[in-house]
């Protein structure tokens, strides 16, 4: 999507589909995003 970070949209579905096949791997999938963001947080200028 242009003028996003593309994990904006990605990650929340991620953690939807998780979700949707098993509850536990809910915050299995939050915490390992988690750490992504925080070593490359979003940044929606790459793509503007």
């Amino acid at each position: 999507m242009e003028g996003r970070d593309g994990r904006r949209i990605a990650f929340p579905k991620f953690i939807e589909l998780m979700a949707n096949m098993n509850s536990a791997w809910e915050s299995e999938a939050r915490h390992e995003i988690q750490k992504i963001l925080a070593e490359s947080p979003y940044d929606d200028s790459l793509y503007t």
